[in-house]
């Protein structure tokens, strides 16, 4: 790291304050990560100078008050401080993810971590890129420095572009010394690499013809399908991977399928056909080519797993969401297509049958709530399907390579277990005897309520409820049934008051308090004719009322 880079960005040019002492920070330490950086870099230059800028606008300002005690410096300045450090606590991270990166990732394992790789440099040079925009156009920030400390456009275009095009050049320069031969390159692939080679320097060309042109977009797709290639021809030198994998990578249709993702790409460029989205399906391709997906499809019972769960009682609830959990993940983990082959699709296939097995053992067709046998839980022929398909899941988590995990998820589902034989308990020693049979209809008191307002009979309603009903229950049932309008029927339930012979009632009272056990209640809810209240969800011609016999009588009782 250059020590005069590092001093010439963050160094404050003016008296610091303990003010700022949070910023001053942050711009050092964003500022040692950034002098380290191999590609972004002046964008990033730019993003932590104009960080330090507003920093010493804002020192600047402070030293002001205190000699000329100037309020509009002081409201400059308090309302810079906090934006400015909440715009740099985020790019600490983001510094840090860049800072040594390069061309092509260190895990040279699989194309899945060179694609990881390539959609991170994406990531970050756009995250980059937005945090200066933040610090360049923010209103605190510019009403505090004005225009003359603000960085052009023009110079803003020129630093996206440096950077772009000195990445690309050198992922041009280390593609270009590619040597097929050297790498096990099937022979009839040599002169398609050739070529390969040929048209990436040509989409570089292109490039610096048409940067400013370009979308954006474009460009990030140029410079990704340069750093896809580098990728492959960096993977087929590491002997250690899948000799399988590699004898695919190096073969014909690869690089046949690079050389058309670059034509296209050329094309795109130089004359804007095809379009961005045809070209991204050719990235996308040779991508999915690279990884060697093969044309294995999932158990056809995978579905299935879904189907039982609502079926089974709460004695095996929570282990069986458990272990299609499970199983979920390891279709995740086959699904990748460097895993999706013949031979990772028997053990899945296996893991699904024995998973299903202990779901239909634990299928309950009685649903009614009942004494459950915990002593004999364990040794239950459900407990023994479901020990099988746990031992089935744990053998495919071995055989996919993801035995560290297991651990884990062996004492997650241990507390599955413990979570239904406790709810278990709960109902035994509690629940059961919380039960209360539903009231026959012939127990529930025939409620008619009249809708009034003004003297005019707006609904009439009929319910048959439970003698424990408070009339605010009923009162709040009719109007959501006539005024489903919520406004309006918030209007209903504030200016309205139930009648009955004459009388007012309080909507304190239940129907027991109101009329004989086995009579029928005529009620009246009369609307307060002085209070604006909407239209009604019916409505009603030359005053006839309408009447429906309510169908909430259920929802009614359970308000009781």
């Amino acid at each position: 790291m250059s020590h005069a880079l590092f001093v010439n960005l963050t160094e404050p040019t003016a008296e610091s304050f303990p003010a700022t002492s949070v910023s001053k920070y942050l711009i050092e330490l964003i500022g040692k990560d950034v002098c380290a950086f191999r590609r972004n870099t002046q964008v990033s230059y730019r993003l932590v100078e104009r960080a330090r800028i507003i920093a010493t606008g804002i020192n600047n300002l402070i030293k002001r008050v205190d000699s000329e005690d100037d309020w509009d410096a002081y409201d400059k300045y308090t309302q810079a401080i906090e934006p400015l450090e909440d715009s740099l606590i985020p790019l600490t991270d983001i510094v840090e993810k860049e800072r040594d990166q390069y061309l092509v990732t260190g895990k040279l394992e699989s194309v899945d971590f060179c694609s990881a790789f390539i959609e991170a440099w994406a990531t970050q040079r756009s995250d980059i890129r937005k945090r200066l925009e933040i610090l360049r156009t923010k209103k605190e920030f510019a009403t505090l420095l004005g225009d003359s400390l603000t960085a052009t456009d023009e110079d803003i275009k020129d630093a996206y572009q440096h950077d772009d095009m000195n990445f690309l050049q050198e992922l041009v320069r280390v593609v270009g010394t590619y040597t097929p031969r050297t790498h096990g390159i099937r022979p009839r692939a040599h002169n398609i690499i050739l070529d390969v080679v040929k048209q990436i320097k040509s989409v570089q060309s292109q490039l610096i013809i048409s940067y400013d042109k370009a979308q954006d977009a474009s460009i990030v797709l140029s410079i990704q399908s340069a750093m896809v290639i580098y990728s492959a021809m960096e993977l087929i030198k590491n002997t250690k991977l899948d000799a399988e994998w590699l004898a695919h990578a190096r073969s014909e249709a690869i690089w046949k399928a690079a050389q058309s993702l670059l034509v296209d790409l050329n094309a795109h460029l130089a004359k804007g056909t095809p379009q961005l989205v045809d070209v991204q399906t050719k990235y996308d391709e040779f991508l999915r080519l690279l990884r060697g997906s093969m044309a294995v499809d999932l158990p056809a019972n995978f579905v299935q797993l879904m189907k039982h769960t609502g079926r089974i009682g709460r004695s095996y609830h929570a282990q069986a969401l458990y272990i299609v959990t499970l199983c979920r993940e390891l279709v995740k983990h086959f699904e990748k297509a460097t895993n999706k082959t013949a031979q990772n699709l028997e053990p899945l296939k296996s893991t699904i049958d024995e998973t299903i097995k202990a779901l239909e053992a634990a299928r309950q067709k009685d649903v009614a709530l009942t004494k459950f046998d915990l002593e004999s839980f364990d040794a239950s022929v459900t407990s023994v399907a479901f020990n099988t398909a746990r031992d089935e899941i744990k053998d495919c988590f071995d055989k996919y390579g993801m035995s560290n995990e297991w651990s884990t998820h062996s004492a997650e589902l241990e507390k599955a277990i413990a979570k239904d034989k406790a709810r278990m308990k709960q109902v035994n020693d509690g629940l059961v005897k919380a039960i209360v049979a539903v009231p026959q209809e012939a127990a529930r008191i025939s409620v008619g309520v009249k809708v009034l307002k003004e003297g005019k009979t707006l609904h009439t309603l009929n319910y048959g409820l439970r003698s424990e009903t408070r009339l605010s229950a009923i009162q709040w049932a009719a109007s959501k049934e006539t005024y489903p309008d919520k406004t309006s029927g918030k209007s209903i339930l504030a200016n309205s008051h139930f009648e009955k012979d004459g009388k007012t009632l309080s909507m304190d009272l239940d129907l027991k308090s109101v009329v004989s056990a086995g009579a029928k209640c005529e009620l009246s809810l009369v609307i307060d004719s002085s209070r604006s209240v909407g239209s009604p969800a019916s409505s009603v011609s030359s005053g006839s009322p309408t009447s429906s016999t309510s169908s909430i009588s259920s929802s009614s009782s359970g308000s009781s």
